[in-house]
């Protein structure tokens, strides 16, 4: 067996530790959530996407605005009203 190989199967034993640990329902969940990412689909309230990517587009938009206070504003308006 190489030594990769062996780092596989530690790391593996040692994901299924940590899998152990956790809530059944919550793997459930998380292994749902996974799907539907992979296939590009989201349940009601879920929405898959780039968090990171999302938020650089923002702010290129938010940089070429030409009225950006107020745009920004409005966004975060909504963006509270979505926490709430």
């Amino acid at each position: 067996m190489s030594s990769r190989d062996k780092a596989l199967e530690i790391l593996k034993k040692q994901m299924q530790v940590q899998k152990e640990r956790l809530d059944p329902k919550l793997l459930e969940i998380a292994g749902k959530a996974a799907a539907l990412k992979q296939e590009g689909k989201a349940q009601k309230n879920m929405v898959p996407y780039d968090r990171e990517a999302a938020a650089k587009a923002v702010q290129l938009f938010l940089k070429n605005h030409e009225d950006r206070g107020a745009f920004e504003q409005q966004l975060l308006a909504l963006l509270r009203k979505q926490q709430h």
